[in-house]
């Protein structure tokens, strides 16, 4: 019966560490990545590639139920693509390729980055 005190108190701590673990650790943000799915495209209109700022933990990868927000501008090459799909607070951008080639470059804003980052995706002749 005295023991019993104990194993309840040795429970508590244990179990404060494992949340201080998955807090600190795994469910904390401390990099932003951007992944981009195709960075070339073809001048077909029916290429597509998505820009996605990625939430990375502390062990280099993908924060779980964690997203973040991102600004996304086009530089240069507006005129060459089409913005199908936009959501800065989810923190992805999906491009599809119009008919004219040449190279797109796109600045992307991450919400816990100092510093925005380039994106550049190229844009070829459909030689099929």
């Amino acid at each position: 019966m005295k023991r019993r005190p104990e194993v309840w108190f040795i429970g508590i701590v244990a179990a404060a560490l494992v949340l201080f673990f998955l807090f600190g650790y795994l469910l904390n943000i401390y990099e932003a990545d951007i992944s981009v799915t195709k960075r070339s495209l073809y001048a077909d209109g029916q290429s597509e590639t998505v820009i996605e700022v990625v939430p990375l933990n502390s062990f280099g990868s993908r924060t779980p139920f964690r997203t973040l927000n991102a600004r996304f501008e086009i530089k240069e090459g507006a005129e060459l693509i089409e913005v199908t799909e936009q959501n800065e607070e989810k923190g992805y951008l999906r491009l599809r390729a119009k008919s004219g080639t040449g190279r797109v470059v796109i600045r992307v804003s991450p919400g816990m980055a100092i510093l925005p980052s380039e994106v550049v995706i190229f844009i070829y002749p459909n030689a099929a």
